[in-house]
């Protein structure tokens, strides 16, 4: 890991300069933009604002209401082939992407979906930490099974790792990766031992999820006033975070394939504890 210590600008540093216009009002803005994608060779027209795959955003009724001013919907990826039967319609065809993990389970709901459903142009492969050398594996799959359809990439926060992504297929790039947050008194492995996370420092080494010492590089510290998710384990660990934090964690149905660290880093998603339930192995140090 390599801590960079020049300035780096942020959202929050960026601002938008107005300049003359001739338009008479606001209401003769035309916010539509024409898109064609480098490997699906297909276009787009439309207001390019996105809906993000996340539970209660991503949903068909938010779909139909965004389509019918031209904008776009990733639908969230716990939907099935049967929500889409029941839910699906070509009034938002043009504006939506069926969304995926990189799990065995996740692909074979993709390819039914699209199976069933294959007017639907878009596809949103999406996970919390774009860095993996699966994950770019994963999007090669994809392009390669899916040579028509424009595939969405995500998220990574980094020029090199999306020009990585467009050279394995993808036609467009997400950016960003948020944290979500441990209580104070969680405990977390240092190499001086456990201590409560409210005591970690920049630099610290902690252990992280692919069993490499890694020294801190940020911290974020929240005030909240959400109902926190509770993750309890059956060896009687409980941890308790705010319900969008992920959890690196393996479905049931792929466990039997697990038998090393590698097929654990292949296998093992990032999951937002408010997802977490008992078909799901939670990765322990």
């Amino acid at each position: 890991m390599r801590i960079e210590n020049e300035i780096l600008l942020d959202f929050k540093d960026v601002l938008i300069r107005p300049k003359r216009s001739t338009l008479a009002s606001r209401k003769d803005v035309d916010l539509s933009r024409k898109y064609k994608f480098r490997w699906s060779s297909k276009t787009w027209t439309g207001v390019p604002i996105m809906a993000a795959n996340m539970d209660g955003v991503g949903t068909f009724d938010m779909a139909e209401a965004l389509s019918y001013v031209k904008m776009f919907t990733c639908l969230v990826k716990s939907y099935t082939v049967k929500d889409f039967n029941e839910r699906y319609s070509y009034a938002i065809q043009p504006n939506i992407a069926v969304s995926t993990g990189i799990g065995e389970r996740d692909y074979v709901n993709l390819v039914s979906v699209l199976t069933a459903h294959p007017n639907i142009d878009f596809i949103c492969v999406d996970v919390a930490n774009g860095y993996s050398e699966h994950f770019g594996d994963f999007i090669a799959k994809v392009r390669e099974e899916f040579k028509d359809k424009t595939i969405i990439a995500g998220n990574v926060v980094t020029a090199d790792m999306t020009q990585e992504l467009i050279l394995r297929g993808a036609d467009i790039v997400k950016v960003g990766i948020g944290p979500g947050c441990f209580t104070p008194d969680t405990l977390v492995l240092t190499d001086e031992g456990w201590r409560t996370i409210s005591t970690i420092k920049e630099g610290d080494l902690v252990l992280t999820h692919n069993t490499i010492w890694e020294p801190v590089t940020h911290l974020w510290k929240f005030d909240h006033h959400r109902q926190l998710a509770t993750v309890s384990l059956e060896d009687g660990n409980e941890y308790k975070m705010t319900p969008d934090h992920k959890v690196f964690a393996i479905h049931q149905s792929n466990a039997d394939q697990c038998k090393c660290d590698e097929d654990i880093q292949r296998l093992g998603e990032w999951v937002p504890a408010k997802n977490l339930n008992s078909e799901w192995l939670v990765a322990t140090t």
